[in-house]
């Protein structure tokens, strides 16, 4: 039941971090038709109330995000849902491994180390993976209105 649970739970953990992906397009796209009405009508401007920038600076201070890097932002990150289904899954591999490291005779103290290496390789391993992930798409996205770099959001 548990490697049935752990399937269950990774792919639905890559069907989260799929879904928060084509999020993310949508409010890129949203960012692009919000930049296009500040162009056409300046005056709107200070109407809009979310970004007006596609990279992903921007995009992040539509969702809300803290700027990218530091502690707030890590705050954030652990406080999603990718990362909470993240969470669960490596719990349920860790006790998987305990299960299995019993059962070929490990003792408990034996069997709770390799489920807290288990858990937190399969916690580490998702998180890599993830990272991999959005920093390929990232690359591969054109960005045509770019935060500027004086950190200003207008």
């Amino acid at each position: 039941m548990l490697a049935f649970d752990l399937v269950v739970g990774l792919t639905t953990y890559g069907r989260v971090i799929r879904a928060n992906y084509e999020d993310y397009l949508a409010v890129q796209g949203m960012a692009r038709i919000r930049h296009g009405y500040a162009e056409i009508a300046p005056i709107l401007h200070p109407y809009l109330s979310a970004g007006v920038h596609d990279d992903l600076e921007g995009v992040m201070v539509t969702y809300g995000s803290p700027p990218l890097g530091g502690l707030g932002a890590v705050a954030y990150q652990l406080s999603t849902s990718s990362t909470l289904v993240g969470l669960i899954v490596s719990m349920i591999g860790g006790v998987l491994a305990l299960v299995v490291a019993v059962l070929v005779g490990a003792s408990v103290a034996v069997a709770f180390i390799v489920a807290a290496v288990a858990g937190l390789g399969v916690f580490v391993a998702l998180a890599v993976m993830t990272i991999r992930f959005y920093t390929g798409v990232q690359a591969r996205l054109p960005v045509l209105f770019p935060t500027p770099r004086d950190g200003t959001h207008s």
